[in-house]
């Protein structure tokens, strides 16, 4: 009796494919396409000739709600170099949408207690300071007004976050296919950018480390939105940076110009 092969990275499955490079065995979540790379071989460096295919998460009527969501996710953030390739840009944008609109809502809930505590000790350290400055009173008193009830405060927050996290995607999303645009990075349409920014969302999840999260969570997710775009729009990797952070530097350049004019007023109103 003839044995069938098994895959190189998940023994308990049975192989489906081989890579062409080094001869592993490949189940179909390793090579979906039959004719890919291993990721083996992709992390040495190899170019991924994956077909695309719809994420698990646009597959959740096969595979299941949560199933669908967590195999996105996990594909998102650990095997970005298969993820990436094989992810369609003239997909569904309410697939994409709607994936990253639960992962932001969850986010948003989950921080509420760190939000809760870090605005009940800025509500002590802004009464120590008025008390040793008088002119702070008025501050306070608005700082209060607004801000009365910590948890309330940190639930706030959180709605906010959730209701407008749509709008928030659309501009950022506008954005980029605006960089993508001036930086040759836009070959694919609005669909695609939407898209590859959408489904970059997923390290965000990372804010809910305390101190660091939030810095990790912003890296992590331009990284991802710079592969994304390279991959989702065919591009380079140089015009996919323009197109991500374009918006970011001009910023930056803005209020370092406006500080820079605001101080030489104020020395020669001197």
């Amino acid at each position: 009796m003839q044995q069938q092969g098994q895959c190189a990275r998940h023994p308990e499955r049975v192989a489906e494919s081989v890579c062409p490079r080094c001869g592993n065995f490949t189940c179909a979540e390793c090579n979906p396409d039959g004719h890919s790379l291993c990721p083996s071989c992709l992390a040495l460096g190899g170019t991924p000739s994956l077909a695309h295919t719809p994420t698990p998460w646009e597959r959740r009527a096969e595979l299941g709600f949560f199933q669908g969501l967590f195999q996105t996710f996990k594909k998102a953030l650990i095997e970005p170099a298969t993820f990436w390739p094989s992810v369609p840009p003239n997909g569904s944008m309410g697939d994409a949408l709607l994936y990253s609109w639960l992962l932001a809502a969850a986010t948003a809930i989950l921080t509420i207690p760190m939000t809760w505590l870090n605005f009940a000790q800025m509500q002590e350290s802004m009464k120590d300071l008025t008390k040793s400055m008088g002119q702070m009173k008025e501050v306070m008193a608005i700082f209060e007004t607004f801000g009365a009830a910590p948890f309330l405060f940190a639930v706030g927050v959180a709605v906010i976050t959730i209701v407008f996290f749509p709008v928030g995607l659309v501009i950022a999303a506008g954005l980029t296919t605006l960089g993508g645009t001036m930086f040759g990075a836009n070959d694919k349409g609005f669909n695609a950018t939407f898209r590859a920014v959408a489904y970059a969302q997923t390290p965000n999840v990372f804010s809910l480390i305390p101190v660091v999260g939030g810095l990790v969570a912003v890296v992590w997710s331009l990284v991802s939105e710079v592969w994304a775009i390279k991959e989702m729009q065919q591009t380079t990797v140089p015009r996919a940076i323009g197109a991500v952070l374009w918006f970011g530097v001009f910023l930056c350049c803005c209020f370092g110009i406006g500080g820079i004019a605001a101080l030489v007023i104020a020395v020669k109103g001197r």
